[in-house]
């Protein structure tokens, strides 16, 4: 059997990117359409050999990438793979992308890792039944030892990639359980997974924006893609080969100004169980801007099964609510993202008929996540299925091609606000309250507690909290998280006083 895939490498990237550097307000922005292409067996055959050197340098690169420097390889492999320096430098943006996405993994295990382990610091206190805290204390105790290796790994820049996919990769240990009468089947379909796709990286200084793959228009408004072998691959194969009658059912008209105004044009190539797809991705200008947050603003609260929506007016008060679903739980992957899709459509054509910004949290999802946690496993469930990072950058794509504009804030203490200030007084669901105070937040409006005892709605109940002693110059959310730490008190006894049975 198969061992030994995973493999790292020294960061080769720039630090990784949070979701805040996505700026809608940029000039440009990088947009990505799919067509599939027309069968042609002579030129499919090609684009598999194609995709096969393809998988083959980049794994090799990863590995040299360990002991030698970038520069010092190129012309290495320039010679010895017989490919273009354009072709190599398509294969080292495509490798330096999996790299982040595998620090970003990393950086997402050791965050998760450390709510565990504050999870349980906090609960073994509290356990009195001497075996249970003896397996939790083991529990903690080995997840303290992930975690200093997966920092040690960090710290030292290390990352592993398993090329193929890990899922793949461990099916060859359990053989009929995941479908396959024998290790050279499930071999065929490792290679074939390791081998299905190649890059062609763009620039606005070649013909039709990319040299490697060249996109000519035909009389019937289609594309004809003529693509540039590596040399080691011409005497079988020439050295381009053409498909023509290529569409893209969104994104033509996109792809089409692209290439007329000289702007590079990036293509991958992607083989699936139904043939070969392509994806070309090239800059859009923005729209103006039609939207004044003069006027006031739309606040977002992202939750695992809705959108809670609430517009506000230039002082700051409610004016509407909604709740958009998007619950994708037990959906496909496209389905997922048709409902995402929607949800994102609905929300920029309502700010874009008020006029008004669209206001959303800077957050992790892993720390979103964390504060969504339930006990129920039906709830658990729906959290495994929420997408936020998607409905992010959904709202934010759609809105840069509307014109509307989009805002992040700081998402600390919103909630609590929300709950503790606007909920009752509005009469509106915890969320629609968090939204509101996001909303509120862009304008730096008061958040400063009413005088009157803070109450709110739990299980029907009105429950008022004990307002805690605010301190004298100290900033306000220091205050609502000694609240937050109140209110958590008094709904642990309510829902004791729940389970208690009734005297008789």
């Amino acid at each position: 059997m198969m061992n030994n895939e995973h493999s790292s490498v020294d960061l080769l990237t720039k630090p990784v990117k949070a979701l805040e550097d996505f700026n809608p307000f940029a000039i440009f922005q990088t947009f990505t359409y799919q067509t599939r292409l027309l069968n042609n067996e002579e030129n499919f055959a090609s684009l598999e050999e194609y995709a096969s050197l393809y998988g083959k340098i980049e794994r090799s690169l990863f590995e040299d990438l360990k002991r030698h420097d970038l520069n010092s390889v190129k012309q290495l492999y320039l010679a010895s793979f017989g490919i273009t320096a354009r072709q190599f430098n398509a294969i080292r943006i495509s490798l330096e992308g999996k790299i982040e996405s595998a620090t970003q993994s990393l950086m997402a295990n050791i965050t998760r890792l450390q709510e565990k382990i504050a999870t349980l610091r906090k609960k073994l206190p509290k356990i009195k039944n001497p075996l249970v805290k003896h397996e939790k204390g083991r529990l903690l105790s080995r997840l303290q030892d992930d975690l200093k290796i997966l920092e040690e790994k960090l710290e030292k820049g290390k990352v592993s990639i398993c090329f193929g996919g890990k899922k793949l990769f461990h099916a060859q240990f359990s053989l009929e359980e995941n479908g396959y009468a024998s290790q050279e089947e499930w071999l065929n379909d490792w290679q074939a997974a390791r081998n299905s796709e190649f890059f062609c990286l763009g620039s606005k200084d070649e013909t039709a924006g990319n040299q490697s793959c060249v996109a000519m228009m035909d009389v019937n408004g289609n594309l004809t893609l003529r693509l540039r072998l590596p040399n080691d691959l011409v005497k079988k194969h020439g050295k381009y080969i053409t498909f023509s009658g290529v569409f893209f059912k969104y994104g033509q008209e996109e792809i089409l100004k692209a290439l007329a105004s000289g702007q590079a044009v990036s293509y991958r190539f992607k083989k699936d169980e139904k043939g070969w797809r392509v994806f070309a991705s090239c800059k859009q200008e923005s729209s103006a801007i039609v939207t004044n947050q003069a006027k006031g603003a739309i606040g977002i609260d992202i939750n695992a099964n809705h959108i809670a929506l609430v517009e506000i007016d230039q002082n700051g008060n409610p004016i509407s609510k909604e709740t958009i679903p998007t619950n994708t739980y037990g959906k496909t992957k496209e389905q997922a993202d048709a409902i995402i899709g929607d949800a994102c459509k609905k929300i920029v054509i309502l700010a874009k008929e008020k006029g008004k910004p669209v206001i959303l949290e800077q957050l992790d999802f892993i720390k979103k996540k964390t504060t969504l946690k339930g006990s129920s496993p039906k709830y658990a469930r729906m959290l495994s299925s929420f997408s936020y990072c998607r409905i992010i950058q959904g709202i934010s794509s759609k809105a840069f091609r509307e014109g509307v504009a989009v805002f992040f804030v700081n998402p600390a203490m919103t909630s609590i606000i929300g709950k503790m200030k606007f909920a009752m007084r509005y009469g509106m669901s915890n969320h629609h309250a968090a939204a509101l105070s996001i909303a509120r937040r862009h304008y730096r409006f008061s958040e400063a507690p009413s005088k009157s005892p803070m109450k709110m709605c739990y299980k029907n109940c009105h429950v008022t909290c004990p307002s805690p002693a605010r301190k004298r110059g100290e900033h306000v959310w220091r205050f609502w998280k000694r609240v937050e730490r109140e209110l958590q008190a008094v709904l642990a006894e309510l829902r004791r006083a729940y389970r208690s049975p009734c005297p008789h």
